[in-house]
């Protein structure tokens, strides 16, 4: 790495350190990301010093605000906006593609919240950045966070009912007791805590050619749509459910499952 970033290493690794304890391995994440071609890509990040108010053991979500270095404008009024209201729990981080680094550096060292992914600093590929930001912080950075949510930089969200209904949701995952007596293979499927928080729409597809096949604001309504154009005659896969919107939550083990999954990387 340029040594040009250490400080902004530095930052990061006091954070990390909060996180995993005070054994924690304080070098830049070397995150290897398996693909057809066996390469890997190394992420480098810059957040903020851990808050004197709040451990980050006792973390409840982590916002990753999906942004580019073009989109100063739409940073700083988060920041002097709706970021300011974030309840004790709830950190809120810039993610960006790592070629915004020389960019952003004066920015980044004044506010001390924003990271960088491995991955193409284009609209094209918001996908690549939101799925590298779910790897790095459920695994490497806060992986004690109960929740890791994926933002837009233009959306303004309301943290204190997030919150809330994050707290709320708390009671639907799996508790981990009694489960002594399952077999193995069950139990680790019982234990994983899958939760997405979100607008969820139901898809459908092409099988071959991937074109649409139309949307649905309901699994019924999708349905009922998919027979009535009788879409399955056509080769069309059946009615999935998509999550979209400007804000999606991700239990931990999801945001796990999602950020490492080859078939999602294959996508």
């Amino acid at each position: 790495m340029n040594q040009g970033w250490g400080p902004i290493v530095n930052i990061a690794s006091r954070e990390r350190a909060a996180s995993h304890g005070p054994n924690a391995n304080l070098s830049v994440a070397q995150l290897k990301w398996s693909n057809s071609t066996e390469a890997s890509s190394t992420m480098h990040y810059s957040t903020a010093n851990t808050s004197s108010n709040m451990s980050i053991p006792s973390l409840l979500a982590v916002v990753g605000i999906i942004t580019h270095a073009a989109s100063r404008l739409h940073r700083h009024e988060a920041r002097r906006s709706w970021m300011r209201e974030a309840p004790a729990g709830v950190l809120v981080r810039f993610v960006l593609g790592e070629s915004s680094m020389a960019k952003t550096t004066a920015e980044a060292a004044k506010y001390n919240d924003m990271l960088y992914v491995a991955a193409p600093e284009d609209n094209n590929h918001l996908a690549d950045k939101s799925v590298a930001w779910l790897r790095l912080a459920s695994i490497e950075m806060y992986p004690t966070a109960r929740y890791i949510l994926v933002a837009d930089d233009d959306a303004f969200l309301q943290l204190t009912p997030i919150a809330a209904d994050l707290r709320a949701l708390l009671g639907l995952l799996p508790v981990r007791t009694a489960l002594s007596r399952l077999r193995s293979e069950y139990r680790s499927l019982v234990l994983r805590r899958l939760l997405l928080y979100g607008s969820i729409e139901w898809y459908s597809h092409h099988l071959e050619s991937g074109r649409n096949g139309g949307w649905g604001a309901t699994a019924l309504h999708a349905l009922a749509e998919h027979e009535k154009r009788r879409l399955r005659e056509l080769n069309f896969s059946d009615p999935f459910p998509f999550a979209k919107g400007p804000l999606m939550g991700f239990s931990r083990d999801l945001a796990r499952f999602v950020g490492t999954s080859a078939e999602v990387r294959r996508v």
